[in-house]
């Protein structure tokens, strides 16, 4: 109730009880009594407004009362929606997507879209540690024969035809596996393949056939490491590298932390060098040494 309005209906009230305890003898049609029938008719109008402003604030009537325990358990149930078929849900579907556009057109905001899912580094090493598994003859592809093998283990039936779904090449990489695998869509195996491509470089890198170099090759590599190594320890420290460094024109901080890569104990042993010199990885420059019969202590 606004506060004008009880200020009003109290001046209205003071002004009744003046006249009727003075007993003023009311002419019909006089100015005094169309004033009263005005003043009667505001108040009569003022409480039918408080009276619906009650109705809306409490969301009932003056009539209404609560139905007893007998009126609802006779009352009929709620009517049960049918399912919606297939087509009703199609078309559904499509107005449901058309309102987006243009509710996006119109407000120029993109619509909303579905959260894509998200999946952790465990989660993708564990997805191509299973690959691995399964691509037993190591060339980084699972072809018909490793596919059905799979198959069978899962209890699914499965063709190269439906896991090669981005190169089309008749086998199966790892990132077609993983798409694969966990049935996600394109756009959260792109997003897997962004976030986690070093996980998936690594195992490209792996499966790629190791690059061999001849025994005279490694020699001459091994020919550097010894002049390097002034104190004949057999191991190149921080100084030695230093001076390999002002030759090769490269940064000694980061050169030495990348070629310390297997053993991360601050010295830098033969294979360690040969990885460094050459840019190979440290697998094939254990396997260089091993087709030369030698060890890392020369």
């Amino acid at each position: 109730q606004p506060l004008w309005m009880e200020l009003l209906d109290a001046a209205v009230a003071t002004k009744l009880e003046q006249l009727e305890s003075a007993a003023t003898i009311v002419t019909p049609g006089s100015a005094l009594a169309l004033k009263r029938a005005e003043l009667d008719a505001r108040r009569e109008r003022n409480i039918s407004e408080r009276k619906l402003n009650r109705a809306f604030q409490t969301g009932s009537t003056f009539h209404w009362r609560a139905p007893t325990r007998e009126e609802r358990r006779s009352a009929p149930p709620p009517p049960r929606a049918k399912p919606a078929s297939a087509e009703s849900e199609r078309l559904n579907q499509l107005e449901r997507k058309r309102q987006a556009h243009w509710t996006a057109k119109a407000t120029g905001q993109p619509p909303l879209e579905k959260p894509l899912q998200e999946w952790s580094a465990e989660e993708v090493r564990g997805v191509l540690s299973i690959f691995a598994v399964f691509d037993t003859d190591g060339n980084g592809f699972i072809d018909e024969a490793e596919l059905a093998a799979l198959s069978e283990v899962m209890g699914v039936e499965a063709t190269i035809k439906d896991a090669d779904g981005l190169v089309k090449d008749g086998k199966i990489e790892p990132k077609e596996f993983f798409a694969f695998y966990v049935g996600c869509s394109p756009a959260e195996a792109a997003q897997v393949f962004t976030r986690h491509a070093l996980i998936f470089a690594d195992l490209e890198a792996r499966s790629r056939p190791l690059k061999e170099w001849s025994k005279r090759e490694v020699a001459d590599v091994l020919d550097i490491f010894y002049e390097f190594d002034e104190d004949g320890s057999g191991l190149i420290d921080a100084k030695e590298f230093k001076a390999l460094c002002e030759i090769m024109f490269i940064d000694e901080e980061d050169a030495f932390a990348h070629a310390d890569m297997l053993t991360a104990d601050g010295k830098i042993d033969p294979v360690e060098f040969f990885a460094f010199y050459v840019g190979c990885s440290p697998e094939e420059a254990e396997h260089a040494f091993e087709m030369c019969g030698w060890g890392k202590a020369l």
